[in-house]
């Protein structure tokens, strides 16, 4: 499992509104930057000749960018340090890191 715990501070959000019309037609705009720090624990089973179990801390930055009220967009930066033990010798512990750089769209309903 992942668990993620995002602080989202305040000050940091940058508005604009835009509005315009076209024949008549009234549109408006509407974007807000929310930009955020955090922490997550990150568990992960990997299977080979036999099963080993690796779990860690990570940190996370991120900010998510509100278009409209319909979508926005979303960005995240992370490290994750993973702990686990070794397959030669069981007394002793191997340390993986990943590193996270995920984008996406978000749908507002």
């Amino acid at each position: 499992p992942d668990i993620f715990v995002h602080y989202f501070w305040q000050g940091g959000a940058n508005k604009s509104e835009n509005e315009w019309t076209i024949h008549g037609v009234s549109f408006s705009s509407l974007k807000i930057l929310r930009p955020f720090v955090g922490i997550s624990f990150h568990q992960r089973q990997f299977q080979s000749v036999s099963s080993s179990n690796y779990a860690g801390f990570g940190f996370v930055v991120g900010a998510e960018w509100s278009q409209n009220e319909k979508y926005g967009f979303f960005g995240k930066f992370g490290i994750q340090n993973l702990a686990g033990p070794k397959m030669v010798n069981e007394d002793s512990f191997l340390k993986l890191r990943f590193i996270d750089l995920i984008l996406g769209l978000q749908l507002y309903y």
